[in-house]
């Protein structure tokens, strides 16, 4: 799969995720809170994961110039 298949995949799983939520039907939505809701929040988690701070206190995924200061912007959006 290339990177471009794999981030519409993604995206399009998310949207369907919006639109079962945002129809507010029981039936609708209870299948996909059975089906995806873990697997939501265990992408989550290893996503954090990736993103925990180092030794020095600075998050070691986040590249540029420098590792970024903890919490970095995974953790500040999983926060929402």
């Amino acid at each position: 799969m290339t990177d471009t298949a794999l981030r519409e995949a993604v995206l399009d799983r998310l949207d369907e995720v919006d639109r079962a939520v945002a129809s507010g039907e029981p039936e609708t939505l209870l299948p996909v809170a059975r089906e995806d809701l873990y697997r939501l929040t265990e992408a989550l988690r290893a996503l954090l994961d990736q993103h925990r701070p180092g030794e020095n206190g600075r998050c070691p995924s986040c590249h540029g110039t420098r590792s970024r200061p903890w919490p970095c912007v995974v953790w500040l959006a999983g926060h929402m």
